[in-house]
């Protein structure tokens, strides 16, 4: 038993000294940092400007039910959510399958997805740092008197704010496995960048990052809702806003971990059926 323990913590050691060193590459660079942030303030000043625009054109004040204050903070929250649950590994990972640098997990004791999953958190540090410094620039921007005409007040669920968090840590987890699952198909596709980009861009849609999702029509809704992608978005999103009721914020979390385990049994089998066919052609 005791033997056991002891090489379990000997395996978990090696992950976390991968997760040290991506976290240590992460804070090399101080143009990474001002570049990031600019990643998240540019989108936010130009989405809230459009949805000014589209508000007033519109007049009445409500857009499919959600009031110009609403839609800014889920879009806030939502473009957060994403930029910290999404992750570019993918193309490290086809590029070691097309230059051949992938052999070295097949000679070493490594579990390529839990390396990746530890390389994948590590990064997500420095992310955390971007969003808390964008979040105290947006609640400036939010409680010094309506500056570029939101408000911050009443808007959000400060009960479910823990829950909140628990639901984020969920969808990086459920993103990770999703886009794992996506970068071992270069397996069997020799160049497969421009699909990675193609596919991140449809799941920003169907997440709910671009517009929430119950403003799509009905069917949209449903079909997307049945989807893995809605709960690492739009999911939190809408339990901060305090527009979930107990017994549904239950049944999402239960999707989110549901998701989570097939995901990664996709990502193990997926991974053992592209290794058998796997030919090193560089490393």
């Amino acid at each position: 038993m005791a033997k056991r323990t002891a090489e379990r913590m000997t395996e978990l050691k090696k992950y976390k000294i991968s997760m040290q060193n991506s976290i240590q590459i992460s804070f090399t660079y101080r143009f990474q940092f001002f570049s990031g942030l600019l990643l998240l303030l540019i989108p936010f000043l130009i989405k809230l400007c459009l949805w000014r625009l589209a508000f007033q054109s519109e007049g009445t004040g409500k857009i499919s039910g959600y009031t110009y204050d609403e839609m800014i903070l889920y879009h806030t929250f939502s473009m957060v959510f994403a930029y910290l649950s999404t992750g570019h590994f993918q193309y490290r990972i086809a590029a070691e399958i097309k230059d051949g640098t992938l052999s070295r997990y097949l000679v070493k004791p490594i579990d390529h997805m839990l390396y990746w999953g530890s390389m994948f958190a590590g990064d997500k540090v420095i992310h955390f740092i971007y969003v808390l410094v964008f979040i105290a620039i947006w609640v400036f921007i939010a409680v010094s008197g309506g500056i570029l005409g939101f408000r911050l007040e009443g808007h959000i669920s400060i009960a479910n704010v823990p829950l909140t968090i628990a639901a984020v840590f969920f969808s990086m987890a459920l993103n990770f496995t999703i886009y794992y699952v996506i970068s071992l198909l270069a397996f069997w596709f020799l160049d497969i960048s421009c699909f990675f980009a193609a596919i991140a861009f449809i799941i920003s849609v169907i997440s709910g990052e671009v517009i929430p999702i119950d403003v799509m029509p009905v069917f949209f809704e449903r079909l997307f809702s049945l989807m893995p992608f809605s709960y690492s978005v739009y999911f939190p999103a809408q339990l901060l806003m305090g527009k979930l009721a107990m017994q549904q914020i239950f049944l999402k979390f239960a999707m989110q971990i549901f998701w989570i385990f097939l995901l990664s049994f996709m990502g193990r089998l997926v991974w053992d059926r592209g290794i058998a066919k796997y030919e090193s052609a560089g490393g």
